[in-house]
This record gives structure tokens, C-alpha cells and sequence, in this order.
């Protein structure tokens, strides 16, 4: 069975392989910074969410 084509070499064969790996490895972390930026670190967010969630906790029997 055979993969490439007639006139291909298999140094060609191993460069784009090897460009579609470094492509891939780019784009992974690219997806990993943008993954990383959906944290909550605002100051006024997690108040607002800690006001939210007081009544919740109170009924649960907890001490917000």
C-alpha cells in the first residue's frame, strides 16, 4: 500500500508532516491562552457572586 504519490520524495513526505505538527503544536497554544483567560479574577465580580450566593448558603445551614 502505498501513501504517496509517484513523484514525491520521502524528505518531502517528512517536511510537511513535520509543518503540520509544529502547526498544530502553535495552535494548541493559542487554544491554552485563551482557555486560561475565562478565569473570574475581577475584584467586583466575585463580590458580586459572593452577595448572590449568600442567601443560597443561609438556607443550605451554612455560614457564607
Amino acid at each position: 500500500m502505498r501513501f504517496r504519490r509517484q513523484g514525491d520524495s520521502p524528505a518531502v513526505v517528512s517536511r510537511i508532516i513535520s509543518r503540520v505538527l509544529a502547526f498544530i503544536a502553535v495552535l494548541s497554544l493559542c487554544v491554552q491562552g485563551a482557555a486560561a483567560q475565562s478565569v473570574l479574577r475581577d475584584a467586583e465580580t466575585e463580590a458580586m457572586f459572593r452577595e448572590a450566593s449568600a442567601p443560597i448558603f443561609k438556607a443550605a445551614g451554612f455560614n457564607p
